[in-house]
């Protein structure tokens, strides 16, 4: 791969991780998790969630990374 095409994929990963971080705060905005900062483990616990659901709504993106927020403590 050329050193163009690389930095292309690695921006990419980068907006990617960028979404997937404005979309976890955005899903556990007024819940107790808000008021914690995630550290990396469950930020990527979370991403991993999303990726995994997205055809999941909101409403039920917000209970799994409560569940998993509960159960990770």
């Amino acid at each position: 791969m050329n050193n163009k095409a690389l930095e292309e994929v690695e921006e990419l990963i980068s907006v990617n991780n960028r979404l997937l971080e404005l979309c976890v705060y955005a899903l556990i905005r007024d819940t107790k998790i808000y008021n914690h900062e995630l550290d990396d483990i469950n930020k990527l616990r979370f991403f991993d969630i999303i990726l995994h659901n997205l055809k999941d709504d909101t409403y039920t993106l917000r209970k799994k990374l409560i569940k998993a927020w509960e159960s990770g403590k």
